[in-house]
């Protein structure tokens, strides 16, 4: 999977209201986040404490951890109602 492609399936949902910024950096507590910085594809996830765990890997492993990411986040939300 490429970036667009998970940004053109993502677009009617409120990605930052569950925490996941595409496309940025941001150092909000308990956000994720995956941009493109200097040729490499980065994906940061920022803990409660502003810890931040980065990765830095192909568009296509960073697409999988963010496609995990967000199923996660959706179906933590949906069990949280």
């Amino acid at each position: 999977m490429k970036f667009q492609d998970l940004v053109s399936e993502t677009k009617d949902m409120d990605l930052e209201k569950i925490g996941i910024v595409l496309g940025k950096d941001s150092t909000s507590l308990n956000t994720i986040c995956a941009y493109k910085g200097n040729n490499v594809w980065i994906y940061k996830e920022y803990d409660d404490r502003g810890e931040a765990i980065v990765i830095r890997d192909t568009e296509e492993r960073i697409c999988k951890l963010l496609k995990g990411a967000i199923d996660a986040a959706i179906l933590h939300r949906s069990l949280n109602k």
